[in-house]
């Protein structure tokens, strides 16, 4: 089970990467403007499920890699333990 939003994360991210935008952007607010209004309520959610993806992207990176072999993974090695770590950045969609 996850949040319908935590998907966002991967493409939020890919965006901020892609648009080279600062890390205090906060981009992902168009993302939930359905209306010319933003709605607080949203960007809260859509934050929270995104704090929430990366644990879900750590615990599947983890398999991933452990069937590789950790020393044969090469730069995805750290990926579980990145992913996980991403949950203490400042911004909620920050990959680590």
């Amino acid at each position: 089970m996850a949040h319908p939003f935590a998907s966002m994360l991967v493409t939020l991210g890919f965006l901020r990467s892609e648009l080279h935008l600062a890390d205090d952007t906060r981009e992902h607010d168009g993302c939930a403007t359905p209306t010319s209004r933003r709605s607080p309520k949203l960007v809260t959610e859509l934050e929270l499920a995104c704090r929430v993806g990366k644990i879900a992207r750590s615990l599947v990176w983890l398999p991933a890699v452990r069937a590789e072999g950790f020393e044969s993974a090469g730069a995805f090695r750290r990926a579980p333990l990145s992913s996980l770590a991403a949950v203490l950045a400042e911004s909620p969609i920050d990959l680590g």
